[in-house]
């Protein structure tokens, strides 16, 4: 635990600077906390201290009356002095009390009161979990969609605030909580507002300014008009540090960071992290403008303008997934053609439609050449001019002749040999190309010496033909396949999206069913409370009108009972004879000299002296150690026959208000004398008698008719100024009690 060394406030030990005075703030773990163990009002034990505000301090609490476990917000001391906060006070717990009970975002109020020393509490609803400044130390910045979905919880708080006329003006992430289900929870609804009042009394001392310099606009820094535009661009700003991990406006001293809100522009939201949307950010500096005008004109808006954010975001990550998922399933029949048939060099720089008929004519040029391979294998005994035939009719159809070689004998089967026109036979080079092989486009291939049985001139042109066919019907039904791949995944999207449409269509419908119960049950509700109310306050209203009559009946007997008494004592007064004063001085006197309180010579420094005056009038001043023989000389003089009236002038050192009681003595006995209840004389029968001790503690003692009287008798006692205690002795015959 921290405290502050100007105005002594304490913090809980993250806090490092004071909010009040910007001091920084010390350690303190040697004080006790003088609340914890108490109970407030009968109803609320303290048992731990959670933490430190502006405005009071955070305990954790057990409600007796129902065993459940309460925060209670105590404020400060010097705001219950205040009547004007006081009743503002009430007013705004009222407010929140209502808002809370309406939105499950907003932490609720149970009670609200003033505890036995005086200080102002507001009992609320405990949250388990930790506030979202806690979160973000740990874990900022925020995942975006978990961001959004809190900034969409806090501004629905909010605008139900601003639509009750309620201004939280204190937004901060420790205002707010997140509990164990990753809810939001706003609090200190209304407090803020209660740092000035109507009236223009400041509730903070001289020169200090309430509030966290991180998150307030240049309006409230200045000192102008709050509206609801001053929350919305605290939200602007506690969104900004989910998105981004950090504050807008950050500095090392309080003072910087009001400069850098009232002067600087905050750094655009994608430059710090680009996985924002540009609608979240265009939404995020709209509410940081420094002219209120230029903010959103609600905060129902910017509540709409996140939503409909968040749904741009699902939609194109639903986009994104079918896309994804499209690519995968066409691209099977293209890695079929890639690995059947490899095309030429040439064929690779081809684009676009070109590429399969390229491919498919070196098919049918390799099946030509396999074909005519085969054929001329089979007449390689036949003559010389008949190869040459042969040879001149394959040239056009192949490629130009090959220059001729040096002569070489032929070769077996297992070699492979080539012809020239002059009847020279020639051996293939090592690294010609075997049958299986490709044909270079730079090279020419002769056939061999064909068989003498030579096939009919059109066989291999009918094969040609029909292994084009085969490779047409081939590809045919390669692009068919992909066709009906193609449909097939497009109506497995559409009944998705069908599905998901139906879901959310259910969804919605629960939604609104839930949602009509809930208002159904809320209004039966609202109507049971309204009846109630109606009812107490029925109940109520006669209940005072019967205390009001009983109460008049009371005091118009009290009247007539105080006239009777008077009119008694000034019969009995005008009946005694008059005394003698200097008789009466000398009997006060020996009574006092008894019990060693007479002053009996100017030398003395303790003691009193006696004056009588007229009508029995007796005048005590001098000097006593201590308020008991104060109370004791004025007792005995009043004893004394034929004293009217005392007046003490007696002082005791050390007190400095012995004058004061004085007055506060001779104040009561002359209320209570008006009304006919103060025991002049040792003589009579009714009637009390007062003491007034240290620290305004009032003794009453005596003996009165009935309860009536003993209760006028003290009530007149409480309501005298200067009294804070009174001890009563009064007493009351059996037979007025049962009368």
């Amino acid at each position: 635990m921290k405290y502050c060394p100007l105005c002594e406030r304490t913090y809980d030990d993250e806090v490092q600077i004071c909010e009040a005075d910007a001091a920084t703030l010390r350690l303190d773990t040697a004080r006790p906390d003088p609340l914890v163990g108490q109970v407030l009002k009968g109803r609320y034990r303290v048992t731990k201290r959670l933490g430190q505000g502006g405005m009071g301090r955070v305990y954790l609490a057990d409600q007796l009356n129902l065993g459940k476990r309460v925060a209670l917000k105590i404020l400060q001391a010097e705001f219950a002095d205040d009547r004007e906060f006081v009743k503002r006070f009430r007013q705004e717990a009222k407010a929140a009390a209502a808002i809370s009970a309406k939105h499950r975002n907003v932490v609720t109020v149970y009670d609200f009161d003033q505890a036995e020393d005086g200080q102002l509490f507001i009992a609320m609803e405990y949250i388990e979990g930790q506030s979202l400044n806690e979160l973000l130390s740990r874990e900022a910045p925020l995942d975006v969609r978990r961001a959004l979905r809190f900034g969409i919880e806090i501004a629905d708080a909010l605008a139900a605030a601003h639509q009750a006329g309620v201004i939280h003006r204190d937004i901060k992430p420790q205002n707010i909580m997140i509990g164990y289900d990753d809810t939001v929870h706003l609090m200190d609804f209304g407090i803020a507002r209660m740092r000035e009042t109507d009236s223009g009394t400041r509730l903070t001392r001289a020169g200090v300014m309430m509030g966290t310099p991180e998150y307030m606009a240049p309006e409230q820094i200045e000192g102008g008009e709050i509206t609801e535009k001053t929350d919305i661009y605290a939200f602007g700003i506690v969104l900004y540090e989910m998105l981004a991990g950090v504050a807008p406006f950050k500095a090392r001293t309080p003072a910087s960071v009001i400069t850098k809100q009232l002067r600087e522009v905050p750094s655009p939201l994608r430059t710090l992290r680009h996985e924002v949307p540009s609608t979240v950010e265009q939404i995020v500096m709209q509410a940081l403008e420094k002219r209120p005008e230029r903010r959103q004109q609600s905060m129902a808006a910017v509540l709409a303008a996140l939503k409909t954010a968040v749904g741009d975001l699902s939609s194109e990550d639903t986009r994104a997934r079918e896309d994804a998922v499209a690519r995968t399933q066409i691209a099977g029949p293209a890695t079929v053609f890639a690995t059947t048939i490899a095309p030429s060099p040439e064929e690779t720089t081809r684009r676009g439609w070109k590429k399969p008929v390229a491919v498919a004519a070196v098919a049918l040029i390799v099946i030509a050449a396999v074909v005519a391979l085969f054929m001329n294998r089979g007449t390689s005994r036949s003559s010389s001019r008949d190869t040459a035939a042969t040879t001149e009719r394959a040239a056009p159809e192949n490629a130009a002749p090959t220059t001729p070689a040096s002569p070489a004998p032929p070769v077996a089967e297992s070699g492979r040999a080539v012809v020239p026109p002059g009847g020279e036979t020639t051996r293939a080079d090592a690294s010609a190309p075997s049958e299986r092989e490709l044909p270079r486009a730079a090279e020419t291939v002769t056939p061999p010496t064909p068989r003498a049985e030579t096939p009919p001139p059109d066989t291999g042109e009918a094969r040609r033909r029909a292994d084009a066919a085969r490779e047409a019907a081939r590809r045919r039904a390669l692009e068919a396949k992909a066709e009906s791949d193609r449909r097939e995944a497009e109506a497995r999207r559409a009944a998705a999206e069908r599905q998901r449409q139906l879901e959310i269509e259910m969804r919605q419908a629960d939604t609104a069913r839930r949602q009509e119960l809930a208002r159904q049950a809320e209004a039966n509700r609202q109507a049971e409370a309204a009846r109630q109310a109606e009812a107490a306050r029925q109940a109520e209203a006669a209940r005072q009108a019967d205390a009001a009559h009983q109460a008049e009946l009371a005091r118009q007997a009290e009247a007539a009972r105080a006239a009777e008494a008077k009119a008694a004592e000034d019969r009995r007064i005008a009946a005694v004879p008059p005394q003698d004063p200097t008789r009466l001085r000398n009997a006060v006197e020996q009574r006092l000299r008894s019990r060693g309180l007479l002053k009996e010579s100017a030398e003395d420094r303790w003691g009193v002296t006696v004056e009588v005056g007229d009508g029995g009038v007796v005048r005590l001043s001098g000097r006593v150690r201590d308020v008991n023989l104060q109370n004791e000389t004025v007792r005995a003089a009043r004893e004394v026959p034929g004293v009217q009236d005392v007046r003490a002038n007696i002082t005791v050192p050390g007190v400095e208000s012995g004058q004061d009681l004085v007055r506060t003595r001779a104040a009561i006995e002359q209320r209570l004398r008006s009304r006919g209840l103060l025991r002049e004389s040792a003589s009579d029968r009714w009637g009390v008698s007062v003491e007034v001790a240290a620290n305004g503690v009032v003794t009453v003692a005596g003996t009165l008719r009935d309860a009536a009287l003993q209760n006028e008798a003290v009530r007149i006692i409480r309501e005298t100024p200067g009294v804070r205690e009174i001890r009563e002795n009064i007493t009351i015959p059996k037979r007025a009690e049962s009368q």
